[in-house]
């Protein structure tokens, strides 16, 4: 009820990004780094370019995969040395894990909201 923003889940795409090699604040520099999950939920509605090959949906789709990346970096971005560029894997999922339900996004924009895991 208090959010700022509203998104429809019906036109959002789920996506677990996953950065390899961040190193945990806190963490002893030698230990091995680790990898760091953030589930974007991304709302390509009005950002989608319709001059595409692709079906709509296909191309929506796409456009949510390569945006989640760049939404999900600023979660991480802070624990990051400047101008570093972590490896990352994008995965699409079909729900938000049981265990986010009920936390609000770590962070969120115009077109997606994102929870840290």
């Amino acid at each position: 009820m208090g959010e700022s923003i509203i998104m429809n889940n019906s036109s959002t795409f789920l996506f677990e990004v996953t950065f390899s090699g961040i190193l945990v604040p806190g963490e002893v520099p030698d230990s091995a780094a680790g990898d760091r999950s953030v589930i974007v939920e991304v709302d390509p509605d009005n950002t989608v370019q319709t001059a595409s090959f692709l079906p709509a949906s296909e191309s929506a789709r796409e456009w949510a995969k390569e945006l989640a990346p760049q939404f999900a970096m600023q979660v991480v971005q802070k624990d990051l040395p400047h101008g570093y560029e972590p490896k990352y894997s994008v995965k699409p999922i079909d729900q938000l894990p049981r265990d986010l339900h009920l936390l609000p996004p770590k962070f969120q924009g115009d077109r997606f909201r994102a929870w840290l895991e």
